[in-house]
């Protein structure tokens, strides 16, 4: 299945976001999602 321009941009999204998030996980890890 061929990869589509909006499945790439949902995935660099995705990356994005948990760039974000995963360093609050590390500092507070009783919060997991």
């Amino acid at each position: 299945m061929p990869v589509t321009g909006a499945q790439l941009a949902m995935l660099i999204e995705g990356l994005a976001e948990w760039s974000r998030v995963v360093p609050k996980v590390t500092k507070r890890p009783t919060k997991v999602a």
